[in-house]
């Protein structure tokens, strides 16, 4: 994928990622070809705010980027959520999240280790980097407001963008393997200097609808089309998307949720199996411990996929091959 569609893929899932109160910037950067004054209700001025904030993790200030409808809508489907999960499968699926976290930053060390003959591009040093502010992202998600069904009840994502989402953000920029792939193609900077560096200019504007090119740190260019709804401007893609597919998505999440106590009981076994695999790797001290532990996990990892194909359509479960522990 194209440098310049990354970055604008990566502004467009941030919207979603923080679905985290307006902007909190008033100066712009200026893109190509836009010398002149810029006027602050200007979709590249909205462009070049967006990625501003972006780039110093204000997700209250993506957050503030949407359209109120959206924000009231997204906030009434994270509520429903909360009113219609069982708190025990929620909670307990958010716990699992949090070891999950624990584990890879307790043992990113050994399992950066056995992953380092399968990436040869990359040291170990790297490979546990990226394992640890992955298990940091982690354990964060585990201890936020989504984490318990009573918050999410009454949840308002604005208050948790400005709470906790510049904390995940930072977290996930931090991922060097995250960074590392896009300073394959910046010219070796990072996500946050990129983004930076990415330069918006118009291209035309009629009313509430304009087009501008977004032009990567490397001088790929990307053009896309933008539209104004509720005083906001917003990649038309997404705002299709949105009119096309949320009334629906609320439809089927809702019904998800209707039938949840039914599916309680198979929910709860699988995640029961998920913390009997987290349990043996937690115990596993050593890297030799880890790679029996690798062993032993594995008719559970069989059984977990079987699970997951009974719950999501009848997939064929994955055969696992699991190498002999080296001996000393």
């Amino acid at each position: 994928m194209r440098l310049a569609r990354k970055l604008t893929t990566v502004a467009a899932a941030a919207l979603l990622f923080s679905a985290t109160n307006s902007f909190a910037k008033e100066t712009v950067s200026g893109g190509a070809g836009s010398n002149a004054a810029v006027s602050s209700d200007s979709p590249v001025a909205a462009f070049d705010n967006f990625k501003t904030s972006l780039a110093n993790a204000e997700a209250a200030a993506l957050w503030g980027s949407l359209p109120k409808t959206w924000q009231a809508n997204l906030n009434g489907m994270a509520q429903m959520i909360g009113q219609k999960m069982p708190a025990a499968t929620w909670d307990k699926g958010f716990s699992i999240v949090l070891r999950v976290g624990k584990l890879l930053e307790t043992k990113s060390e050994i399992f950066a280790g056995m992953l380092a003959a399968s990436a040869p591009d990359k040291t170990p040093a790297d490979i546990q980097s990226s394992l640890k502010a992955a298990g940091e992202l982690f354990s964060a998600i585990g201890k936020s407001d989504f984490a318990k069904v009573e918050k999410l009840k009454t949840i308002d994502l604005g208050v948790t963008a400005k709470n906790t989402g510049s904390e995940l953000l930072k977290m996930l920029f931090s991922i060097k393997a995250f960074n590392d792939e896009i300073a394959k193609e910046s010219g070796g900077k990072n996500l946050k200097e990129s983004l930076l560096a990415t330069k918006a200019e118009l291209v035309s504007q009629e009313g509430d609808n304009a087009e501008i090119k977004i032009t990567a740190p490397n001088g790929k260019v990307d053009t896309q089309k933008v539209v104004k709804v509720e005083g906001k401007w917003l990649f038309k893609e997404m705002a299709d998307g949105y009119q096309k597919d949320f009334a629906n998505s609320k439809q089927q999440l809702s019904m998800a949720l209707d039938q949840m106590p039914q599916n309680q009981m198979q929910v709860m076994m699988v995640m029961g199996m998920v913390e009997s695999v987290l349990t043996t790797f937690e115990n596993a001290k050593t890297p030799e411990e880890v790679q029996i532990a690798v062993q032993q996990v594995a008719p559970m990892l069989g059984g977990l996929m079987m699970g997951g194909a009974m719950m999501g359509g009848g997939q064929q479960p994955v055969e696992i091959n699991i190498e002999e522990p080296k001996k000393k």
